[in-house]
């Protein structure tokens, strides 16, 4: 099992491959204080110094029935998909969450291992990380999740899922890699960005991030600003994205 945090040289966030080589959502540490998360791009390059957000969800892999109920201290759990198949392990390191109520005092979200293809409408039998807390029946829905850092997607303006950080490189597309999501950057500015004040996902332009409004469209603090440059150029700001 590798680690949950790692430590780092100034560098070793440029490092991009084909292959994976650590679980997504490693934390890497510098030590000027950086912090990345390991993830992997989507389907088309990524731009330096944008900000990214978590891949859509598959509407056909969302609300699912369970096929076979599961006891609690199961590996497995296992539900039927929607029209859409699953590639293999489409879901590593992502989640199974229930919708139900579980009513035992245990969080209903289980960590998913490696699995195989499932064929559209096909069953699922979810590998997990850790075993059933309760036992679950086919009345009990589930919905899956990628990871947050796998396969992320440029911003739209405004984000409509958790934002996960920026590239720190123009990173191939499908390409494993790592995303900043603490302490000082260069991102895409837009509008009129204030010093010493919070940034937030740009509303106006894909992948930037503008001035903060109380009661904007997208209010989530995302930085903290050092250096105003204008609009559509690159400012100095300090990353505070939230679960980073």
């Amino acid at each position: 099992m590798f680690p949950v945090v790692i430590y780092g040289y100034p560098g070793d966030q440029h490092k991009t491959a084909a292959t994976k080589w650590l679980p997504f959502g490693t934390k890497m540490i510098l030590s000027d204080g950086r912090e990345f998360r390991y993830g992997r791009n989507g389907a088309v390059l990524g731009v330096a110094g944008n900000l990214y957000q978590a891949a859509t969800l598959e509407a056909n892999h969302v609300s699912l029935d369970v096929q076979t109920a599961g006891a609690g201290g199961d590996v497995t759990q296992k539900v039927t998909l929607g029209a859409t198949a699953a590639a293999a392990d489409l879901y590593l390191d992502g989640f199974l969450a229930g919708e139900d109520s579980a009513g035992t005092g245990y969080q209903y979200a289980y960590q998913i291992s490696s699995h195989r293809a499932v064929a559209s409408a096909g069953t699922f039998t979810v590998p997990l990380n850790e075993p059933l807390k309760v036992a679950t029946t086919t009345s009990t829905q589930f919905s899956l999740f990628k990871n947050l850092y796998d396969g992320v997607l440029i911003h739209p303006s405004p984000p409509i899922l958790p934002v996960a950080g920026v590239l720190p490189n123009a990173t191939t597309a499908s390409y494993y890699c790592w995303m900043q999501t603490k302490g000082f950057a260069s991102v895409l500015s837009e509008g009129t960005l204030v010093v010493g004040r919070n940034a937030m996902p740009s509303a106006v332009t894909n992948g930037a991030f503008g001035p903060w409004t109380a009661g904007g469209t997208d209010e989530i603090a995302v930085a903290i600003v050092h250096r105003v440059v204008g609009d559509a150029k690159y400012a100095g700001v300090i990353l505070t994205i939230p679960g980073g």
